[in-house]
């Protein structure tokens, strides 16, 4: 029997002997034989169509229908049910919602072709809520007609759509001729092949409940996304982030999972959510990428969202479409989103903030911007600023207000109120508790008025500390050590101590842009070991009172240091006094030594009691120069004009930032990113030169240089990073691209107080290289996979370096050196908590030929190292008191631990094993304690 069966919204190319059409223009049940043309439920046979018209009201697949087309043995299996084409079309609207159930799928199996919408005039829509929708033998097609429009919605837990089938590599094409859109919020979507996404169409993923979005990843095709200009990849991101669309080389043979955005690609982009900073995958590619413009669409705010590529090098690895969006989460009035929340709670939209922000809601007369600025309560009446009373006393007139601590106030006067003439005769004046009192003086006028407003915090503010004091544990636990001239740490078996500082915040609004702790140690007392700063989480603790049995509880690190006599040490509290300052109040800090290296581990500070050396205190920096480097923008002339103004931030943007000569940093510059593998500083292929380079020359000084928070990546090759001995000198390579290089040109230590914080240095000659340089740190960052075939390089290497700490860092993988190597003149470096594994030559390689002494190595892992060169996991040699505690040394090429020629060294807490030549290899001299020593 010849069955028809008309519906209103899926369409296509009818090739099997026996359509189906669906009749009821009003919608209704897929199970009711009455709804079809033929008075027959379609069969595996049939090709299915859906014509729209007036009625528009959708046909219904669901559970009923399932149980009616097993019960009537329509089901291909239990779990199966087949059609052959199915079309939703005409020139009215249709619309088919699939919903029958987890584990069931419906199949389509002819050839030709699938329509959503393929007419002028056809409105077709496909919901699937759950189950599978398994289209094969052709591609499906949404609105490709001018005038059509179609729309396939995967809105369910346990939805999936399939587009098993492809037609010249394309699976599914979207608004190639009408406006087109495939739309998914929960559920799968997989292709067989590629997606083309029409000058008309729109591909939209809505937040992270999507379990998969595979271009390609069904059978056994290749994948690739084609967007044409004007097509739109739209994505909502919600609290959980966003699901990336996967576009698949399925065998991995180098060949497809190709992306190809057409100058004038829309990208839209927003949140489903309240809005956060952050970064977001929004697409990722097996094969290469064509980027011809892919631009953002109209609406998006391309002065809070970026496109970020990373890591597009053709190199058949898994590439990334990133966008990233920062804002300073504020009002149009300037207040904070975070401040707003401490007294209004639900608010979750820019328009629910704006509003909050520009009412009174405790009635006081000023709105929650004014409060916000003048550092009131917003929610209560009697917190206001408000002058409280103008009392005549002789000649004068004592103005009182209401103020809060530390704010900066001005006052301007006037002999009447006709003229407007008003001159300032105060400013700076610190709010106290409660309310602030100013003298005016009026001579013998006859009447004056007076006026206070709030000043702007200055761009230097100096804090001495309130407070300081050391605890000493044991026998003096219950004892007092606050009223005294120094104040000091040591950790040890016999005794610990701990200083503590507290500072008084002013009560701002304003985010400072740095933040330091300055203390200093004393001319003598002090001996050569880490010290590190953590935040104290209760602040009423008192210099006359604090003991080691009453201490307040601490939190995490905040930043470390090596110690030595007569030296100004400089902690960065920034983040932690951010956020100190939303409450205002007091900020106290703890000092430790975090590491037990025996007796002579003591540090001695002057503290605010001192005679002759500078108290401690807390300097906060506003207004501070800074400059905001977009890809493509110039790095250098940002770096330049900070360096006029004497000093501020270089801050880049998220993206590849390319060069093709040395970058200059000069003294009291930061240069950070948004993080590493966000911000990629990238030297062009072609160049020969270090990445970021130094000043300093003959007697120049650079002191106060930061860098944080980026990627340093020298591209060099592959084929020339394996050390080859028998290869030309380094320029006939690329031989000098040095990821960071500081060198002081052997006129000695010209670089001072420098961090490199949180940065990944990798595919350079050298990662980093210091020569010269006192008080340096850095910490919590990666320099991997440097090295040159030409010498030995390493990831990073120091000469002539003074009170330098290594922390938490990864000094792995170096192609043709050691992961840390130290040379000639270096005293009193630190290498704490990293991993220099699977290195050429060495993991740590400390080597004191012309001088030097007092290294440590505390925590640290060097495994597999030297494997090819016979080479031992740390190497000492000629180091005059060395300490090695904690760590761990196995399975290199050479020995585990090797020392020679150096005295006075300490091994404690080791453990060696698997090592091709013995575990530990050690001078007589050399105390040892509870190391271990494996196979």
């Amino acid at each position: 029997m010849k069955v028809k069966l008309t519906f209103m919204a899926l369409v296509g190319l009818v090739t099997a002997a026996y359509p189906a059409d669906y009749t009821n223009a009003l919608g209704g049940d897929w199970e009711v034989p009455e709804n079809w043309d033929s008075g027959a439920v379609p069969a595996s046979t049939n090709a299915v169509t859906i014509a729209g018209s007036a009625g528009g009201q959708a046909v219904v697949m669901d559970a009923d229908s399932w149980t009616y087309l097993i019960n009537n043995s329509l089901t291909h299996s239990a779990t199966e049910y087949r059609t052959l084409t199915v079309l939703l079309a005409g020139t009215g609207t249709a619309s088919l919602e699939v919903d029958i159930g987890a584990g069931n799928r419906w199949k389509a199996t002819s050839g030709g072709g699938y329509y959503v919408g393929n007419a002028s005039g056809s409105d077709g829509t496909l919901n699937i809520l759950s189950g599978s929708c398994v289209f094969e033998a052709g591609i499906m097609k949404i609105a490709q007609s001018l005038g059509s429009t179609g729309r396939i919605n995967i809105a369910g837990a346990d939805a999936s759509y399939i587009a098993a089938r492809e037609s010249g590599g394309t699976s599914l094409s979207v608004g190639t001729g009408g406006n087109g859109t495939l739309y998914i919020s929960d559920g799968i979507f997989q292709s067989r092949a590629g997606v083309e996404v029409g000058s008309f169409g729109m591909f939209e993923v809505f937040g992270s409940a999507v379990d998969e979005i595979g271009i390609g990843s069904y059978s056994s095709l290749d994948g690739n996304w084609q967007q044409d200009s004007g097509g739109t990849l739209k994505v909502g991101i919600d609290a959980g982030g966003i699901t990336p669309i996967f576009v698949d080389d399925k065998d991995d043979d180098g060949t497809g999972g190709d992306v190809v955005f057409e100058s004038g690609a829309l990208l839209d982009v927003g949140f489903q959510s309240l809005e956060e900073n952050g970064a977001w995958n929004i697409m990722q590619w097996e094969g290469n990428l064509s980027n011809n413009g892919l631009i953002f669409a109209p609406g998006v705010d391309t002065n809070a969202w970026s496109i970020n590529w990373v890591d597009t090098d053709s190199t058949n690895g898994v590439d990334t479409l990133q966008v990233i969006y920062y804002s300073p989460m504020m009002t149009t009035n300037g207040t904070s989103y975070e401040w707003l929340d401490t007294y209004y709670t639900g608010l979750t939209s820019v328009a629910e903030y704006q509003a909050v922000d520009d009412s009174d809601t405790d009635g006081d007369g000023q709105l929650a911007w004014q409060e916000y600025v003048a550092g009131t309560v917003p929610t209560n009446a009697v917190s206001v600023f408000a002058l409280k009373s103008l009392q005549a006393v002789s000649n004068d007139l004592v103005a009182t207000w209401f103020s809060v601590p530390h704010k900066r106030y001005g006052v301007t006067q006037s002999t009447n109120l006709v003229s407007n003439d008003w001159n300032q005769t105060a400013s700076n004046i610190v709010g106290q508790l409660a309310e602030t009192s100013h003298v005016l003086n009026i001579g013998a006028e006859e009447a004056g008025f007076a006026s206070v407003f709030i000043e702007p915090m200055p761009d230097l503010l100096e804090l001495e500390a309130v407070a300081d004091a050391y605890i000493w544990d044991g026998f003096n636990a219950d004892a007092n050590f606050g009223n005294v001239a120094e104040i000091k740490t040591i950790n040890s078996a016999y005794n610990q101590m701990e200083l503590l500082l507290k500072f008084t915040l002013p009560s701002t609004t304003e985010i400072p842009d740095s933040a330091y702790i300055w203390i200093i140690t004393t001319a003598d007392g002090t001996d050569p070991v880490q010290n590190a700063a953590y935040l104290v989480e209760d602040n009423s603790w008192t210099e006359n009172g604090v003991t080691w049995n009453t201490k307040p509880v601490t939190g995490a690190e905040i930043d470390a240091w090596v110690t030595t006599n007569s030296q100004a040490i400089k902690i960065d509290v920034l983040d932690e006094v951010t956020e100190a300052l939303k409450t205002g109040g007091s900020f106290s800090v703890a000092v430790k030594s975090p590491h037990n290296i025996g007796l002579d581990g003591m540090s001695t500070y002057a503290s605010r009691e001192h005679s002759t050396i500078a108290a401690p205190k807390l300097e906060l920096k506003f207004n501070q120069p800074t400059v905001t480097v977009q890809p493509g923008e110039s790095i250098q002339s940002a770096l330049d004009t900070i360096h006029a103004q004497s000093g501020g931030h270089v801050v880049l943007a998220a993206g590849d930032h390319y060069v093709s000569d040395s970058l200059v940093i000069y003294s009291g510059t930061t240069l950070r990113g948004q993080g590493a593998g966000l911000s990629r500083i990238r030297m062009d292929v072609e160049s020969n030169v270090p990445v970021l380079l130094g000043p300093s020359q003959g007697s120049l000084m650079t002191s106060d240089v930061t860098i944080k928070d980026l990627t340093v990546d020298g591209q060099q090759p592959a084929d020339q990073q394996t050390l080859d001995a028998t290869e030309n000198p380094r320029n006939t390579v690329r031989g000098n691209v040095y990821g960071i290089l500081f060198s002081d040109q052997g006129a000695g230590n010209n670089t001072e107080r420098m961090r490199i914080e949180n940065v990944e240095v990798t595919r350079c000659t050298m990662g980093i290289h210091v020569k010269g340089v006192n008080d340096l740190r850095i910490q919590n960052g990666d320099s991997h996979a440097n090295g040159c075939l030409i010498g030995f390089d390493h990831n990073l290497y120091f000469r002539r370096a003074e009170n330098t700490l290594v922390k938490n860092m990864n000094l792995s993988e170096s192609t043709a050196g050691n992961g840390f190597n130290l040379s000639t003149d270096c005293y009193n470096v630190i290498l704490d908590n990293c991993d220099a594994s699977d290195n050429h030559f060495r993991g740590i390689r400390f080597e004191a030929n012309d001088g030097g002494e007092r290294m440590m190595i505390i925590n640290c892992i060097t495994s597999r190292n030297g494997l090819t060169e016979n080479q031992p996991g740390v190497r000492v040699a000629n180091v005059p008191d060395f300490t090695i505690i904690g760590s761990t040394s196995d399975g290199n090429g050479g020995y585990g631990f090797y020392c020679v020629n150096s005295d006075d060294g300490l091994l404690r807490d080791n453990s060696a094993s698997g090592n091709a030549d013995s575990n530990y290899y050690l001078p007589g001299s050399t105390y040892q304690q509870s190391n271990n020593s494996g196979w």
